[in-house]
């Protein structure tokens, strides 16, 4: 028995909807799907609507953002099945094996994260690179290597997790913004001692987002990492570690300068540029200057 859980957001899920069905028929297994429409425009949850016709899924609209944290604890308390599968919306399957895969191992493992992976071939706009390159790069990772860190490997676009363990373990709901979230979550397993199984069954992220909204968001990421390291949720990390020796031996006096060039490399990212070195760098440079932000008042 297995509940989906879908947290959705202006994001068409028909497609998704349908191909889960059928993965979950071939199973032969008793499922739910729960669609969370956490705050979508009126557009969006009507035509998302007709999802509720299909065998076994539901189309819950909540009108007020709660965002991601919270939108998965809620799905999590109305499910009611013992399993839960954590998708994103702008997920695509990868075969009609997807579920009976996971079933093979759901009762091995507290926690299985099956991974993500991008389209093969890099898509034909140059704004939408930037997120591919990176996503290809850096986010699709072999179970074997997830492994290695199996905490800070996790991410919560596609995971099992029985209920009595996500409810006994839910994602911190004062974490509003964008960004950590499910790196807080898989942490807070970790010093309790449950352990996450990584392997390879991945969805295919489709939502590529152009260039500048892709390096918005890793601002707002940035941003929220701040403010989780301030609030000692989470430290450690490697452009934390870095950006603080870096802030350690360059005088205030060059934050100015440093500024300018994060401007610059933001201009190149934002107009088409994926070399992922110079997001990194930007990323790195933008952190920086968030830590020395309140001393160069």
């Amino acid at each position: 028995m297995l509940s989906i859980l879908v947290p959705v957001y202006n994001q068409e899920i028909v497609a998704l909807a349908a191909t889960l069905v059928d993965a979950c028929k071939k199973a032969e297994v008793r499922y739910e799907i729960l669609f969370g429409e956490d705050g979508s425009s009126a557009e969006w949850v009507d035509t998302n609507s007709t999802v509720k016709n299909l065998d076994s899924v539901e189309h819950l609209v909540f009108k007020d953002n709660r965002g991601r944290s919270a939108i998965r604890n809620t799905l999590a308390s109305l499910a009611k099945y013992e399993c839960l599968l954590f998708l994103d919306a702008d997920s695509q399957l990868t075969g009609s094996r997807f579920i009976a895969d996971y079933l093979k191992l759901i009762k091995d493992y507290p926690v299985i994260s099956g991974g993500r992976i991008y389209a093969v071939d890099p898509p034909e706009d140059k704004l939408l690179r930037l997120h591919w390159t990176y996503g290809t790069s850096k986010e699709s990772k072999p179970a074997k290597a997830r492994n290695t860190q199996p905490y800070l490997s996790f991410h919560s676009n596609n995971f099992v997790v029985r209920k009595d363990l996500m409810l006994a373990f839910p994602f911190d709901e004062e974490i509003r913004d964008y960004g950590y979230e499910d790196t807080v979550w898989a942490l807070s397993l970790q010093r309790s001692g449950i352990m996450i199984a990584h392997i390879d069954n991945p969805c295919i992220h489709m939502g590529l987002e152009k260039a500048e909204v892709f390096v918005s968001k890793a601002d707002s990421a940035l941003r929220n990492l701040y403010h989780l390291e301030q609030k000692g949720l989470l430290s450690g990390l490697a452009i934390q570690r870095i950006a603080r020796r870096i802030s350690t031996f360059l005088p205030q006096t060059v934050r100015p300068f440093v500024k300018h060039i994060k401007i610059q490399l933001r201009s190149l990212l934002s107009n088409g540029v994926s070399c992922i070195s110079i997001f990194q760098i930007y990323r790195l440079l933008a952190y920086y200057l968030l830590i020395t932000e309140d001393e160069s008042l």
